[in-house]
């Protein structure tokens, strides 16, 4: 019985709920916003706006800025887990496509986790990672990534 509007500021995502919620391209006049209006951020990018909302008093679940540096600087967020005793699987960083792709070639099964907008991935295999890698390589991308140990 709630009303529910959602805006998608990603693109690919443009489709998501089609038929099901009524979609906005901007947030609303907040002077429109009904008493009780709860704000829901589900994606990084919005955390400015959310701690602003709050700010103005309005019940914002999720997105902050923080929160947004923790998925977007994941060397930052390792060192914090890591300083907050979680354990965290062994990663390397890398700015250089080759030495991502030698290393690859070492392990026996990797996960890519990137901060310029490559789609986190993992390998099933050495071979695997190695030609995800190179694919993402020849797509033009600066390489920013981290190689993460999978664990089952």
């Amino acid at each position: 019985g709630h009303t529910v509007t959602v805006q998608i500021r990603n693109k690919k995502s443009v489709h998501d709920y089609d038929g099901l919620l009524t979609k906005v391209d901007t947030l609303p006049n907040l002077r429109l916003v009904e008493p009780g209006t709860i704000f829901v951020f589900d994606s990084t990018g919005g955390g400015k706006t959310a701690e602003r909302l709050r700010g103005q008093g309005y019940a914002v679940i999720g997105g902050s800025m923080f929160a947004d540096q923790l998925e977007l600087d994941r060397s930052m967020a390792l060192g914090l887990m890591e300083e907050a005793g979680i354990k965290v699987p062994p990663s390397e960083h890398f700015t250089d496509w080759d030495a991502a792709i030698q290393y690859a070639g070492t392990k026996e099964r990797l996960c890519c986790k990137s901060d310029n907008g490559l789609p986190s991935y993992v390998g099933s295999s050495q071979e695997d990672m190695v030609e995800f890698l190179r694919f993402h390589q020849n797509d033009g991308k600066s390489a920013d990534l981290e190689l993460q140990e999978f664990v089952k």
